[in-house]
C-alpha cells in the first residue's frame, strides 16, 4: 500500500538508511536498487532531493568498487530516464546533477560531453556557466587522458572573471599528474592559499574523490 504522507515516507527511509549504516538492515546494493525504484514513482521534490542524496552517499561511500561496476548500467539508465521524463525543470535539474556525479560509463560520459559542448539539448534542462564548469570538472576527472582539453576549453569559454579565477585555483587538483596534485595539496599549508574557503573545499572534493582513492 502506497504511503501518502511524504514525511512518513521520509522517516521510513531514514530508518532504512540508519539500519544499512549499522549493517543491521539492507545491504548497500539493495538500498540503491530500492531508491532507484522509489524515484520512479516519487513526486515530492524535497523527498526526491533527499533520496538522491542518499543514493550518492550509498554509491560512493558504502558500495565496493566491484559492486558499483555491476550496477553502473542500471543506475545510469534509470537516472537518464528520470532526467528525460521529469515534468518540471526543478526535478529535471536534481536528476541531472545526480546523473552527472555518478556517471562513469563510456556512453554516459559521451552524453555529458555532448551536453557540455551543446551537441545535445534536453527540454527544460538549462545549463548555466557554473553547470558547464562542473561538467568540465567531472569529465576531466573521469577521462584523465583528456583532462587538459576539458579544463582549458572551459577556462577559455568562461566569461565571469571570478569563476575563471576559481577555476585556475581548482584545476591543479584535477591534474592527471600525481606530483602536481601533491604539490597543490602541500600548498594549502600556507594560510594565504586557503583564503577562499569554498574554492579550497571544491578542490579537495576532486583531489580526494573516491575515483582517486588509491592516490589521494
Amino acid at each position: 500500500v502506497a504511503v501518502k504522507d511524504p514525511v512518513f515516507r521520509a522517516s521510513m527511509w531514514i530508518n532504512c538508511w540508519e539500519s544499512m549504516v549499522r549493517a543491521e538492515g539492507p545491504v548497500p546494493e539493495r538500498m540503491i536498487e530500492s531508491i532507484l525504484l522509489a524515484l520512479k514513482g516519487e513526486d515530492d521534490p524535497l523527498l526526491i532531493d533527499f533520496l538522491l542524496g542518499y543514493l550518492q552517499s550509498a554509491w560512493w561511500t558504502f558500495l565496493p568498487e566491484h559492486n558499483r561496476a555491476l550496477l553502473q548500467d542500471e543506475l545510469e539508465r534509470v537516472l537518464w530516464q528520470l532526467v528525460e521524463r521529469a515534468p518540471d525543470a526543478g526535478k529535471k535539474n536534481s536528476y541531472f546533477r545526480t546523473f552527472r556525479n555518478l556517471v562513469i560509463s563510456e556512453q554516459g560520459l559521451t552524453t555529458l560531453e555532448h551536453l557540455w559542448n551543446d551537441k545535445l539539448k534536453v527540454k527544460d534542462l538549462i545549463l548555466s556557466e557554473e553547470d558547464k564548469i562542473t561538467l568540465a570538472y567531472e569529465l576531466a576527472l573521469k577521462q584523465p587522458a583528456r583532462h587538459q582539453y576539458f579544463l582549458q576549453t572551459q577556462l577559455s569559454q568562461t566569461k565571469n572573471p571570478d569563476r575563471k579565477e576559481r577555476m585556475q585555483f581548482v584545476i591543479p587538483a584535477l591534474s592527471d599528474d600525481e606530483v602536481i596534485r601533491e604539490s597543490f595539496f602541500e600548498s594549502l599549508k600556507q594560510e594565504a592559499n586557503r583564503e577562499h574557503e569554498p574554492w579550497v573545499l571544491e578542490a579537495l572534493h576532486y583531489l580526494h574523490h573516491p575515483l582517486r582513492a588509491q592516490s589521494s
